[in-house]
């Protein structure tokens, strides 16, 4: 929930949300609208997703410095790398990372369905697994 991450973070200007419920929009310009109050003065809205301008300006900003994004927001670009994703491993084998799980469900038609309901209601916390059959 984005709402109560933000609390956690200590990035409320309030003390207390006004919810702690998803957002019901899937939009990313709605997200931005409603949580941007809610950043202290100098906060900034940091995002893994946006629009075709905002992956254009965070391109352009990482090639050439150029800042044309509106202010305080930034578009999270990562660069994977097969040895950062050993690292993960490792951690995760050592018991030091532990994914999320909120449902593992069976691979079938229905199934994928359902997960995918729960995935577009935003209200999932964690990560949907589809569990393969065990023969």
């Amino acid at each position: 929930d984005p709402l109560c991450c933000l609390r956690e973070a200590g990035c409320w200007q309030q003390e207390t949300p006004t919810s702690c419920g998803p957002l019901p929009s899937p939009s990313p310009g709605r997200y931005e609208r409603e949580l941007r109050p809610l950043l202290q003065p100098r906060g900034r809205y940091v995002t893994l997703n946006g629009t075709g301008f905002d992956f254009v300006a965070g391109v352009l900003k990482r090639v050439t410095g150029w800042d044309v994004q509106r202010r305080n927001f930034e578009l999270f670009i990562g660069r994977q790398s097969g040895k950062d994703l050993a690292t993960l491993a490792g951690l995760v084998d050592q018991g030091k990372v532990r994914p999320v799980v909120a449902s593992v469900l069976p691979l079938d038609q229905e199934s994928v369905t359902k997960g995918f309901d729960l995935l577009k209601s935003r209200r999932a916390t964690g990560k949907i697994v589809f569990e393969l059959d065990k023969e």
